[in-house]
């Protein structure tokens, strides 16, 4: 009798293959749960670098489940300074997108801290000594609160006052040598009173977290009543002037040009700011009918987006808010009316 002789070649390989399957399956499995891991972006609001190339690194904090999905995002670039001195702003959308093309899923992004990175090439190398302190003081810091301010509301420094609600001396005072204040605005923020966060950093690590309350001021040019005009009075060149003035809050204006022929819904005494709420046309007549052609202006700051040509919806009189219907999206859009043919978006 002839015994079968085991084919241990045959299962030699088929255990070769079935461990191989098993370990190309694990990195897949590593590989996506790379993709679906929950990846937090903490963007900083100002950043220093010494060279050209800026990695998310010099100016986002990343956390990750895995240190290598860490360091391999760490390690994207996301800008290039050509010079010394120079600064370039780096938008959160802007990390979001290059993170994106990495392959992280926008399910999985959370993306935190400030809107933009102010990042600055630095034109030499800097050295603290042991024993030095910090040199930033309470104006340094009013400085960058006012920067800060100026590009959110899309504004010149020039055009922003900030002073501070209660005396600083202590700003800052305790923190390590070397120590960076970072500036942290709320997420809406208006003039007026403003609760400000500064953050004190050295080498990435928090050193210390202070809540500063400011009162801001935004310049803002206005029309004003340049002697009284009586409730129901027809308004002329004579009875109005322009003026810029720090306010600490926003006041809604209306082009003086606007202004003239219409009559005063109340009365106006001289130096009373003068808003589309306070005017109207002759008798309150209608200026805009469903179906007008009208010019149709967004502002916010200085940043002015004009459509010429909106049709009306509905009938409005000067100082009402109706609906109008872009004719190149077929979008419609609430803005209030301004004059006979010109209307201005609210902007929030």
């Amino acid at each position: 009798m002839t015994l079968a002789r085991p084919r241990c070649d045959s299962v030699s390989r088929a255990l070769a293959t079935t461990a191989l399957i098993l370990i190309v399956a694990a990195v897949r499995i590593v590989a996506a749960a790379d993709s679906r891991a929950i990846v937090t972006v903490t963007l900083r609001p100002q950043v220093e670098v010494t060279g050209p190339l800026v990695r998310l690194a010099d100016v986002a904090e990343i956390k990750a489940p895995s240190q290598s999905l860490v360091d391999q995002l760490n390690a994207v670039d996301v800008a290039s300074i050509e010079s010394p001195g120079d600064t370039e702003l780096i938008s959160a959308r802007l990390i979001r997108i290059r993170l994106l093309l990495e392959g992280v899923k926008a399910s999985n992004l959370t993306m935190d801290g400030a809107r933009f990175a102010e990042v600055t090439r630095a034109t030499r190398s800097k050295v603290t000594p042991a024993n030095a302190t910090s040199a930033i003081g309470p104006e340094d810091i009013r400085g960058r609160i006012t920067t800060e301010l100026a590009k959110r509301w899309l504004a010149d420094p020039e055009d922003v006052e900030v002073q501070f609600y209660a005396a600083q001396a202590a700003l800052g005072e305790g923190v390590a040598a070397g120590s960076s204040p970072e500036v942290e605005l709320p997420d809406r923020v208006e003039p007026g009173r403003v609760s400000v966060r500064i953050r004190w950093t050295m080498d990435g690590h928090i050193q210390r977290i202070e809540q500063v309350p400011v009162d801001v001021r935004l310049r803002q040019t206005v029309v004003l009543a340049a002697a009284s005009i009586p409730r129901g009075e027809a308004i002329d060149s004579g009875h109005l002037k322009e003026e810029s003035r720090l306010l600490d809050s926003r006041v809604e204006t209306v082009p003086i040009e606007q202004v003239h022929g219409l009559r005063a819904r109340r009365s106006l005494a001289p130096g009373d700011i003068v808003t589309p709420r306070d005017v109207t046309s002759d008798q309150s007549t209608p200026v805009i009918k469903p179906r007008d052609l009208v010019k149709v202006i967004a502002r916010k700051g200085k940043l002015q987006v004009v459509l010429q040509n909106a049709e009306a919806l509905q009938t409005g009189r000067i100082g009402d808010v109706i609906y109008l219907r872009n004719t190149n999206s077929n979008q419609n859009v609430r803005a209030r009316i301004v004059s006979p043919r010109e209307a201005e978006v609210i902007v929030d």
